[in-house]
Protein backbone atom coordinates (compact mmCIF):
# COMPACT_ATOMS: atom_id res chain seq x y z
CA UNK A 1 0.00 0.00 0.00
CA UNK A 2 1.43 3.36 -1.00
CA UNK A 3 0.86 5.73 1.95
CA UNK A 4 1.72 9.37 1.30
CA UNK A 5 1.27 10.27 4.99
CA UNK A 6 3.85 9.73 7.73
CA UNK A 7 2.20 7.25 10.12
CA UNK A 8 3.28 5.46 13.30
CA UNK A 9 4.19 1.85 12.48
CA UNK A 10 1.15 0.17 14.13
CA UNK A 11 -1.24 2.55 12.35
CA UNK A 12 0.47 2.07 9.00
CA UNK A 13 0.37 -1.71 9.52
CA UNK A 14 -3.32 -1.47 10.41
CA UNK A 15 -4.22 -0.01 7.02
CA UNK A 16 -1.71 -2.03 5.00
CA UNK A 17 -2.88 -5.35 6.49
CA UNK A 18 -6.50 -4.39 5.88
CA UNK A 19 -5.94 -3.74 2.20
CA UNK A 20 -3.69 -6.80 1.87
CA UNK A 21 -6.34 -9.03 3.46
CA UNK A 22 -3.84 -10.06 6.18
CA UNK A 23 -5.75 -10.71 9.44
CA UNK A 24 -2.69 -12.03 11.30
CA UNK A 25 -0.65 -8.84 10.87
CA UNK A 26 -3.81 -6.80 11.49
CA UNK A 27 -4.42 -8.41 14.90
CA UNK A 28 -0.76 -8.08 15.87
CA UNK A 29 -1.05 -4.28 15.76
CA UNK A 30 -3.31 -4.32 18.85
CA UNK A 31 -2.34 -4.41 22.51
CA UNK A 32 -3.64 -7.47 24.42
CA UNK A 33 -6.04 -5.27 26.37
CA UNK A 34 -7.07 -3.04 23.47
CA UNK A 35 -10.59 -1.71 22.99
CA UNK A 36 -12.29 -1.10 19.64
CA UNK A 37 -15.49 0.92 19.29
CA UNK A 38 -17.25 0.55 15.94
CA UNK A 39 -20.79 1.75 15.24
CA UNK A 40 -21.17 2.36 18.97
CA UNK A 41 -20.36 -1.24 19.94
CA UNK A 42 -17.33 -2.08 22.07
CA UNK A 43 -14.93 -4.99 21.59
CA UNK A 44 -12.52 -5.67 24.46
CA UNK A 45 -9.36 -7.74 24.06
CA UNK A 46 -7.84 -9.52 21.10
CA UNK A 47 -10.34 -12.39 20.97
CA UNK A 48 -13.27 -9.98 20.57
CA UNK A 49 -11.32 -7.81 18.14
CA UNK A 50 -10.47 -10.86 16.02
CA UNK A 51 -14.14 -11.89 15.83
CA UNK A 52 -15.13 -8.31 14.89
CA UNK A 53 -12.40 -7.85 12.25
CA UNK A 54 -12.96 -11.29 10.69
CA UNK A 55 -16.63 -10.38 10.25
CA UNK A 56 -16.35 -6.72 9.21
CA UNK A 57 -12.89 -5.91 7.85
CA UNK A 58 -12.02 -9.18 6.18
CA UNK A 59 -15.45 -10.69 5.75
CA UNK A 60 -16.59 -7.55 3.94
CA UNK A 61 -13.28 -7.21 2.02
CA UNK A 62 -12.80 -3.69 3.36
CA UNK A 63 -10.60 -1.32 1.37
CA UNK A 64 -9.33 1.94 2.88
CA UNK A 65 -7.79 4.93 1.13
CA UNK A 66 -6.23 7.44 3.55
CA UNK A 67 -7.14 11.06 2.82
CA UNK A 68 -6.05 12.94 5.94
CA UNK A 69 -4.07 12.52 9.18
CA UNK A 70 -4.05 14.57 12.39
CA UNK A 71 -1.84 13.43 15.27
CA UNK A 72 -0.08 14.27 18.51
CA UNK A 73 2.25 12.25 20.75
CA UNK A 74 -0.24 9.53 21.69
CA UNK A 75 -3.37 10.02 19.61
CA UNK A 76 -3.89 10.04 15.87
CA UNK A 77 -6.99 10.50 13.73
CA UNK A 78 -6.84 9.02 10.24
CA UNK A 79 -9.58 9.87 7.76
CA UNK A 80 -10.04 7.26 5.06
CA UNK A 81 -12.37 6.62 2.15
CA UNK A 82 -14.02 3.24 2.72
CA UNK A 83 -15.30 0.64 0.28
CA UNK A 84 -16.11 -3.06 0.41
CA UNK A 85 -18.87 -5.64 0.27
CA UNK A 86 -20.78 -4.33 3.32
CA UNK A 87 -24.40 -3.16 3.24
CA UNK A 88 -24.28 0.45 2.04
CA UNK A 89 -27.96 1.20 2.64
CA UNK A 90 -28.38 4.65 4.21
CA UNK A 91 -24.64 5.37 4.22
CA UNK A 92 -23.00 8.37 2.54
CA UNK A 93 -21.55 7.72 -0.91
CA UNK A 94 -18.59 7.93 -0.91
CA UNK A 95 -18.17 6.88 2.73
CA UNK A 96 -15.41 8.61 4.71
CA UNK A 97 -14.55 7.34 8.19
CA UNK A 98 -12.42 8.73 11.02
CA UNK A 99 -10.19 6.12 12.68
CA UNK A 100 -9.25 7.52 16.09
CA UNK A 101 -6.23 5.64 17.45
CA UNK A 102 -4.66 5.73 20.91
CA UNK A 103 -1.17 4.25 20.96
CA UNK A 104 0.81 2.82 23.85
CA UNK A 105 4.17 1.03 23.81
CA UNK A 106 4.13 0.60 20.04
CA UNK A 107 0.65 -0.97 19.96
CA UNK A 108 -2.90 0.20 19.34
CA UNK A 109 -4.47 0.61 22.77
CA UNK A 110 -7.82 1.96 21.57
CA UNK A 111 -9.58 2.52 18.23
CA UNK A 112 -12.82 4.39 17.76
CA UNK A 113 -14.34 4.37 14.25
CA UNK A 114 -16.91 7.07 13.43
CA UNK A 115 -18.23 8.91 10.40
CA UNK A 116 -15.69 11.49 9.26
CA UNK A 117 -16.24 14.84 10.91
CA UNK A 118 -18.57 13.46 13.58
CA UNK A 119 -18.43 15.75 16.60
CA UNK A 120 -17.22 18.77 14.62
CA UNK A 121 -19.47 21.68 15.45
CA UNK A 122 -21.24 22.91 12.35
CA UNK A 123 -24.75 24.18 11.86
CA UNK A 124 -25.54 21.04 9.90
CA UNK A 125 -24.62 18.51 12.57
CA UNK A 126 -24.56 20.18 15.99
CA UNK A 127 -28.17 21.32 16.29
CA UNK A 128 -31.36 20.53 14.43
CA UNK A 129 -34.43 22.76 14.75
CA UNK A 130 -37.97 21.54 14.08
CA UNK A 131 -39.41 24.62 12.39
CA UNK A 132 -42.95 23.34 12.92
CA UNK A 133 -42.44 23.38 16.69
CA UNK A 134 -40.02 26.29 17.17
CA UNK A 135 -41.72 29.55 18.28
CA UNK A 136 -38.43 31.51 18.37
CA UNK A 137 -38.98 32.25 22.05
CA UNK A 138 -35.20 32.48 22.49
CA UNK A 139 -34.99 30.47 25.71
CA UNK A 140 -32.37 28.13 24.22
CA UNK A 141 -30.14 31.11 23.43
CA UNK A 142 -30.62 32.68 26.86
CA UNK A 143 -29.47 29.57 28.76
CA UNK A 144 -26.57 28.88 26.37
CA UNK A 145 -22.99 29.81 27.30
CA UNK A 146 -22.43 31.55 23.96
CA UNK A 147 -22.67 28.83 21.32
CA UNK A 148 -26.13 29.75 20.04
CA UNK A 149 -27.63 32.97 18.75
CA UNK A 150 -31.07 33.80 17.39
CA UNK A 151 -31.32 34.01 13.62
CA UNK A 152 -34.21 34.79 11.31
CA UNK A 153 -35.28 31.13 11.33
CA UNK A 154 -34.62 30.38 14.99
CA UNK A 155 -31.51 29.36 16.96
CA UNK A 156 -28.27 28.96 15.05
CA UNK A 157 -24.61 28.31 15.77
CA UNK A 158 -22.57 31.48 16.32
CA UNK A 159 -19.53 30.17 18.25
CA UNK A 160 -17.83 26.79 18.56
CA UNK A 161 -18.10 26.70 22.34
CA UNK A 162 -20.57 23.86 22.97
CA UNK A 163 -19.76 21.72 26.03
CA UNK A 164 -22.77 19.42 25.63
CA UNK A 165 -24.49 20.56 28.85
CA UNK A 166 -27.91 20.03 27.24
CA UNK A 167 -29.49 23.22 28.61
CA UNK A 168 -30.64 24.39 25.18
CA UNK A 169 -32.57 21.17 24.58
CA UNK A 170 -33.90 20.83 28.13
CA UNK A 171 -35.30 24.37 28.35
CA UNK A 172 -37.29 24.25 25.08
CA UNK A 173 -40.99 24.07 26.03
CA UNK A 174 -41.94 22.43 22.73
CA UNK A 175 -39.11 19.94 22.16
CA UNK A 176 -38.17 21.78 18.97
CA UNK A 177 -34.39 21.61 19.39
CA UNK A 178 -31.98 18.70 19.14
CA UNK A 179 -28.24 18.78 19.91
CA UNK A 180 -25.99 15.87 18.94
CA UNK A 181 -23.96 16.37 22.13
CA UNK A 182 -27.09 16.16 24.29
CA UNK A 183 -29.73 14.39 22.18
CA UNK A 184 -33.40 15.11 22.80
CA UNK A 185 -34.15 11.35 22.77
CA UNK A 186 -31.91 10.86 25.82
CA UNK A 187 -33.60 13.54 27.91
CA UNK A 188 -36.44 12.75 30.30
CA UNK A 189 -39.63 14.78 30.58
CA UNK A 190 -39.80 16.29 34.05
CA UNK A 191 -43.55 16.74 34.19
CA UNK A 192 -44.70 19.03 36.96
CA UNK A 193 -41.70 19.56 39.26
CA UNK A 194 -42.32 18.70 42.89
CA UNK A 195 -39.41 20.14 44.89
CA UNK A 196 -39.50 19.35 48.61
CA UNK A 197 -40.15 22.17 51.02
CA UNK A 198 -36.97 23.72 52.52
CA UNK A 199 -37.34 21.95 55.90
CA UNK A 200 -37.75 18.50 54.32
CA UNK A 201 -34.81 19.11 51.98
CA UNK A 202 -32.61 20.33 54.84
CA UNK A 203 -33.44 17.29 57.00
CA UNK A 204 -32.67 14.95 54.12
CA UNK A 205 -29.27 16.52 53.47
CA UNK A 206 -28.40 16.71 57.18
CA UNK A 207 -29.31 13.05 57.68
CA UNK A 208 -26.29 11.90 55.67
CA UNK A 209 -23.79 10.22 57.96
CA UNK A 210 -20.32 8.82 57.45
CA UNK A 211 -20.90 5.13 58.13
CA UNK A 212 -18.04 3.35 59.89
CA UNK A 213 -19.83 0.17 60.95
CA UNK A 214 -21.25 -2.20 58.35
CA UNK A 215 -23.32 -5.37 58.29
CA UNK A 216 -21.47 -8.34 56.87
CA UNK A 217 -23.81 -8.42 53.93
CA UNK A 218 -22.73 -8.16 50.30
CA UNK A 219 -24.07 -5.41 48.07
CA UNK A 220 -25.17 -6.75 44.69
CA UNK A 221 -23.33 -5.47 41.65
CA UNK A 222 -26.66 -4.49 40.10
CA UNK A 223 -27.28 -2.19 43.08
CA UNK A 224 -23.78 -0.70 42.84
CA UNK A 225 -24.29 0.03 39.14
CA UNK A 226 -27.60 1.74 39.86
CA UNK A 227 -26.04 3.70 42.71
CA UNK A 228 -23.06 4.90 40.68
CA UNK A 229 -25.16 5.77 37.65
CA UNK A 230 -26.52 8.82 39.49
CA UNK A 231 -22.99 10.21 39.67
CA UNK A 232 -23.09 10.86 35.91
CA UNK A 233 -25.51 13.71 36.56
CA UNK A 234 -23.33 15.61 39.03
CA UNK A 235 -21.98 19.01 37.98
CA UNK A 236 -18.44 19.01 36.59
CA UNK A 237 -16.19 21.79 35.31
CA UNK A 238 -17.43 22.79 31.83
CA UNK A 239 -19.28 19.45 31.71
CA UNK A 240 -15.89 17.72 31.46
CA UNK A 241 -17.12 14.66 33.44
CA UNK A 242 -14.33 12.07 32.92
CA UNK A 243 -14.75 10.13 36.19
CA UNK A 244 -14.84 6.33 36.09
CA UNK A 245 -15.15 3.75 38.85
CA UNK A 246 -13.12 0.68 39.81
CA UNK A 247 -15.15 -1.36 42.30
CA UNK A 248 -13.53 -3.83 44.69
CA UNK A 249 -15.91 -6.30 46.36
CA UNK A 250 -13.63 -9.28 47.01
CA UNK A 251 -13.11 -9.63 50.81
CA UNK A 252 -9.54 -10.90 50.46
CA UNK A 253 -8.54 -8.00 48.22
CA UNK A 254 -10.22 -5.50 50.55
CA UNK A 255 -8.23 -6.96 53.44
CA UNK A 256 -4.97 -6.62 51.52
CA UNK A 257 -5.82 -3.00 50.65
CA UNK A 258 -6.26 -2.26 54.34
CA UNK A 259 -2.97 -4.01 55.20
CA UNK A 260 -1.02 -2.13 52.51
CA UNK A 261 -2.49 1.21 53.61
CA UNK A 262 -1.59 0.59 57.25
CA UNK A 263 1.96 -0.41 56.26
CA UNK A 264 2.31 2.86 54.36
CA UNK A 265 0.84 4.97 57.17
CA UNK A 266 3.09 3.34 59.77
CA UNK A 267 6.19 4.06 57.69
CA UNK A 268 5.09 7.68 57.10
CA UNK A 269 4.56 8.20 60.83
CA UNK A 270 7.98 6.72 61.54
CA UNK A 271 9.64 9.07 59.01
CA UNK A 272 7.92 12.13 60.49
CA UNK A 273 6.37 13.02 57.14
CA UNK A 274 3.38 15.26 56.43
CA UNK A 275 1.05 12.59 57.80
CA UNK A 276 2.90 12.65 61.13
CA UNK A 277 2.67 16.45 61.25
CA UNK A 278 -1.07 16.64 60.56
CA UNK A 279 -3.59 17.71 63.23
CA UNK A 280 -4.94 14.13 63.17
CA UNK A 281 -1.58 12.40 63.74
CA UNK A 282 -2.63 11.08 67.16
CA UNK A 283 -5.78 9.61 65.60
CA UNK A 284 -3.73 7.94 62.86
CA UNK A 285 -1.31 6.48 65.40
CA UNK A 286 -4.23 5.07 67.42
CA UNK A 287 -5.72 3.50 64.29
CA UNK A 288 -2.44 1.83 63.38
CA UNK A 289 -2.14 0.46 66.91
CA UNK A 290 -5.72 -0.90 66.80
CA UNK A 291 -4.95 -2.71 63.56
CA UNK A 292 -1.69 -4.17 64.83
CA UNK A 293 -3.10 -5.30 68.18
CA UNK A 294 -6.62 -6.41 67.28
CA UNK A 295 -6.77 -6.62 63.50
CA UNK A 296 -9.42 -3.89 63.46
CA UNK A 297 -10.06 -2.65 59.93
CA UNK A 298 -9.29 1.03 60.46
CA UNK A 299 -9.06 1.81 56.74
CA UNK A 300 -12.17 0.30 55.12
CA UNK A 301 -14.15 -0.43 58.32
CA UNK A 302 -15.08 -3.94 57.11
CA UNK A 303 -17.20 -2.43 54.35
CA UNK A 304 -18.13 -5.07 51.77
CA UNK A 305 -17.37 -2.76 48.87
CA UNK A 306 -14.85 -0.06 47.96
CA UNK A 307 -15.61 2.31 45.11
CA UNK A 308 -12.37 3.69 43.69
CA UNK A 309 -12.93 6.77 41.53
CA UNK A 310 -10.45 7.17 38.66
CA UNK A 311 -9.73 9.80 36.05
CA UNK A 312 -7.18 10.15 33.29
CA UNK A 313 -3.88 11.70 34.36
CA UNK A 314 -4.45 14.22 31.59
CA UNK A 315 -7.48 15.52 33.54
CA UNK A 316 -5.69 16.14 36.81
CA UNK A 317 -6.27 18.03 39.05
CA UNK A 318 -9.70 18.68 37.51
CA UNK A 319 -10.58 14.99 37.75
CA UNK A 320 -10.32 15.12 41.52
CA UNK A 321 -12.66 18.12 41.75
CA UNK A 322 -15.17 16.37 39.46
CA UNK A 323 -14.93 13.28 41.66
CA UNK A 324 -15.91 15.22 44.77
CA UNK A 325 -19.10 16.44 43.10
CA UNK A 326 -19.89 13.01 41.67
CA UNK A 327 -19.36 11.00 44.85
CA UNK A 328 -21.36 13.55 46.85
CA UNK A 329 -24.31 12.62 44.64
CA UNK A 330 -23.62 8.96 45.38
CA UNK A 331 -23.55 9.60 49.13
CA UNK A 332 -26.89 11.40 49.07
CA UNK A 333 -28.46 8.72 46.86
CA UNK A 334 -27.19 5.73 48.85
CA UNK A 335 -29.80 5.79 51.68
CA UNK A 336 -32.58 5.19 49.14
CA UNK A 337 -31.09 1.69 48.74
CA UNK A 338 -30.63 1.27 52.49
CA UNK A 339 -26.89 1.81 52.02
CA UNK A 340 -24.35 3.89 53.87
CA UNK A 341 -21.06 5.36 52.69
CA UNK A 342 -17.85 6.89 54.01
CA UNK A 343 -14.81 8.48 52.39
CA UNK A 344 -11.64 6.50 53.02
CA UNK A 345 -9.10 9.20 53.80
CA UNK A 346 -6.12 6.99 54.63
CA UNK A 347 -6.65 4.97 51.46
CA UNK A 348 -6.68 8.19 49.39
CA UNK A 349 -3.54 9.53 51.06
CA UNK A 350 -1.76 6.25 50.44
CA UNK A 351 -2.70 5.87 46.79
CA UNK A 352 -2.05 9.56 46.05
CA UNK A 353 1.44 9.12 47.49
CA UNK A 354 2.03 6.47 44.80
CA UNK A 355 2.59 3.60 47.26
CA UNK A 356 3.56 0.80 44.92
CA UNK A 357 2.17 -2.20 46.86
CA UNK A 358 -1.28 -0.58 46.89
CA UNK A 359 -1.10 0.40 43.23
CA UNK A 360 -0.22 -3.20 42.32
CA UNK A 361 -3.28 -4.43 44.20
CA UNK A 362 -5.55 -2.06 42.30
CA UNK A 363 -3.98 -2.95 38.93
CA UNK A 364 -5.35 0.15 37.20
CA UNK A 365 -4.45 1.29 33.66
CA UNK A 366 -1.18 3.21 33.44
CA UNK A 367 -2.81 6.51 32.49
CA UNK A 368 -5.32 6.42 35.37
CA UNK A 369 -5.16 8.42 38.59
CA UNK A 370 -7.16 7.54 41.68
CA UNK A 371 -9.29 10.52 42.62
CA UNK A 372 -11.33 9.17 45.51
CA UNK A 373 -12.22 6.15 47.61
CA UNK A 374 -15.70 5.52 49.02
CA UNK A 375 -16.76 2.65 51.27
CA UNK A 376 -20.25 1.31 50.56
CA UNK A 377 -22.35 -1.13 52.56
CA UNK A 378 -25.41 -1.70 54.71
CA UNK A 379 -25.13 0.24 58.01
CA UNK A 380 -24.91 -1.79 61.19
CA UNK A 381 -26.49 0.96 63.28
CA UNK A 382 -29.08 3.68 62.67
CA UNK A 383 -28.96 7.25 63.92
CA UNK A 384 -31.79 8.91 65.81
CA UNK A 385 -30.76 12.56 65.67
CA UNK A 386 -29.40 15.15 63.27
CA UNK A 387 -26.01 16.28 64.55
CA UNK A 388 -24.95 19.90 64.75
CA UNK A 389 -21.99 21.62 63.10
CA UNK A 390 -20.06 24.84 63.67
CA UNK A 391 -22.06 28.04 63.18
CA UNK A 392 -22.37 29.43 59.67
CA UNK A 393 -19.61 31.83 58.68
CA UNK A 394 -20.69 34.40 56.13
CA UNK A 395 -19.68 37.88 55.03
CA UNK A 396 -21.48 40.32 52.74
CA UNK A 397 -20.13 42.82 50.25
CA UNK A 398 -22.42 45.50 48.86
Amino acid sequence: MNIKFQLPKPVEAHFCSTNANDPITFLATFDDGAVVIDAGKEYHGKAAIKEWSDRTYFGDHLRLEITNVVQDAKKIVVTAKSDGDYDKTGLPDPLYLDFRFTLENGKIKALNIVLAGEGKMTMENLIQVNQDLCTQCGLCVKVCRGTLGMGSNGPELVNQLCIGCGHCVAVCPNGALNNIKAPLKNQVEMGKPLPPDPDTAARFIRSRRSIRNYQQKAVSRETIIQLLDIARYAPTACNSQGVGYHVVDDPDTLGRITAATVDWAEEEMRKGSTLAASPWAANTAAQIEAYRKNGTDVVLRNAPCLVVAVASKDMMPLGRDNTHFSLSYVQLYAPSFGLGTCWSGLFEYCVTAGYEPLLRLLNLPENSSVTGGLMVGYPLYSFNRLVDRNPLQITWQS
